[in-house]
């Protein structure tokens, strides 16, 4: 198994799995740093981190392809050098490497667990409404909002986007984005990191916009189909009791256990970038393959290093049985004296 053909046919493998590893890479940070379609909603989420990282992927990518290549060189020919050179190579994008997945996997570290968040969008809380409406002005929360708003503003023209928000409200639950008729206005800004490219201009001037009636939010009025402008008991137009709302929402009736869509987001988000954290991760493990390879098959000597097989061979007698040469005992007798 560690004879240098076995080394080398194995590293020539291995060669090939970084070369799939570092499309895999590129192709993951140029998701996550493009801006078209939903691949956007990374950006709007966790801001301009996400884009330093997604460099950083394309990167290593790069750094991978090049270094698969030489490694490859170096082991068809058994060259030292070369393989020193890759080992030491492959040690620095490994570092790179896993520190861009703990980045990915940092961003999804929060304040609030899932069921703090659950009870903070319920119209009724089970827990402290301060403790909420810091919870409301947090740089997540404002970021899930962005993703929120600017799939809101898309709707006015991609049906698939009122489809889908729909299907978020109608299989989780939910409606809207913040919890319903329990708006808290907050003049804060949104903090310059995040995206707000496609988010509607009023919600993103400021982290949260109430409506005409104190706890109400701002009436929608996407179109006559998906408008939101509710009225009170005294028939006054009060905005909407939900935040953004889609389809059927907008015209539900606001109780207690009444919930907004912002904690199941950010799950769903979260969610979404520890899977590519882990993706990461594990992709880093054909680089301590080639590492270690490159290690061993440097430790090997070369074929010009080593005596020819007719030498290392014991020596054929045809006068005796079997081939062997057999040394006579007044021979060894001789040798001994």
């Amino acid at each position: 198994m560690c004879k240098p053909d076995n080394i080398q046919k194995l590293s020539m493998f291995v060669s090939f799995m970084k070369v799939i590893e570092a499309i895999s890479l590129i192709s993951i940070g140029s998701m996550l740093a493009s801006t078209l379609g939903s691949t956007l909603e990374f950006q709007l989420a966790y801001g301009a981190r996400v884009v330093d990282i997604a460099g950083g992927l394309i990167l290593a990518g790069l750094l991978l392809l090049f270094g698969s290549c030489i490694g490859h060189i170096g082991s068809q020919r058994h060259n030292k050098c070369l393989l020193l050179c890759i080992a030491a190579w492959d040690t620095i994008v490994l570092i790179i490497h896993l520190a861009l997945a703990a980045g990915l996997l940092s961003l999804t570290i929060s304040n609030y667990d899932a069921e703090f968040r659950d009870e903070c969008v319920r119209n009724s809380p089970g827990v402290s409404r301060d403790k909420c409406n810091a919870y409301a002005k947090s740089d997540r929360y404002l970021g899930m909002k962005m993703v929120w708003a600017a799939k809101f503003k898309s709707a006015l023209s991609d049906p698939n986007d009122i489809n889908t928000m729909q299907i978020w409200e109608a299989d989780n639950k939910c409606c809207g984005f913040g919890a319903p008729k329990r708006c808290v206005e907050d003049e804060g800004d949104i903090p310059d990191y995040l995206s707000i490219e496609g988010v509607p201009k009023k919600y993103a001037a400021q982290g949260t916009v109430c409506g005409d009636l104190g706890d109400w939010y701002p009436g929608t009025a996407l179109d006559s189909e998906y408008e939101c402008e509710q009225i009170n008991a005294d028939d006054v137009v009060g905005g909407c009791k939900f935040e953004m709302p889609a389809g059927p929402c907008k015209i539900e009736t606001v109780e207690g256990s009444s919930i907004g869509c912002a904690s199941w987001l950010q799950t769903r988000m979260d969610g979404d970038m520890i899977l590519r954290g882990y993706v990461v991760y594990a992709l880093a493990f054909f680089e301590v393959m080639s590492i270690l390879l490159s290690c061993c098959h440097c430790w090997k000597r070369r074929e010009i290093e080593t005596l020819p097989a007719y030498l290392e061979a014991e020596p054929w007698d045809p006068y005796t049985n079997g081939g062997k040469m057999k040394p006579k005992i007044n021979e060894i007798e001789l040798v001994d004296e």
